[in-house]
């Protein structure tokens, strides 16, 4: 679609430019001619543009991450589906809240991570991706987790857990 956008603010532009030589437009409009080449690269980067205007709203707010998965399963229109280990009797699809590895600490202190409490401590969500963090340093951590460095990055643990250890 941008790509779209962007070809149709391109072509008034040139048409403007050509319109203003050969229609010999007065001086004030030849500038405004150059407006659509302003125009594409803030159309084009609208999402980044007003996330960090979001961001500077909220620039010191502690904001709650929290980065999960699941996997629906479904052989012959049957779920599979798993006991959930804190709720007996219930049971869930497979996946589970992003883990992070011990070398990823440090990565995340430069990122002021606040636990979050507010499910409890227990020893299953050590290292889960579920923390504060200040509303400025958000680009900084979808730069760390989309890197997929020191963090889990497919569903092997989940399944070791789930399925094959209970």
């Amino acid at each position: 679609m941008s790509e779209i956008v962007n070809a149709i603010i391109g072509f008034i532009c040139v048409v403007l430019y050509f319109c203003s030589q050969k229609f010999k437009m007065p001086d004030w409009y030849i500038p405004l001619s150059y407006v659509p080449l302003v125009l594409i690269p803030i159309l084009s980067n609208r999402k980044n543009i007003c996330f960090s205007i979001q961001i500077l709203f909220h620039y010191n707010k502690p904001i709650r991450i929290s980065m999960a998965y699941i996997y629906r399963i479904c052989i012959d229109g049957k779920y599979l589906l798993v006991q959930n280990s804190h709720r007996p009797n219930s049971y869930q699809f497979v996946g589970g809240k992003y883990k992070y590895y011990d070398q990823a600490v440090s990565d995340l202190q430069k990122l002021d991570m606040q636990p979050d409490d507010k499910l409890g401590q227990g020893s299953n969500r050590k290292n889960d991706i579920a923390f504060y963090i200040p509303a400025r340093k958000l680009k900084s951590f979808i730069n760390w987790f989309e890197s997929q460095i020191n963090r889990d990055i497919d569903c092997t643990r989940e399944f070791r857990e789930e399925l094959f250890a209970s």
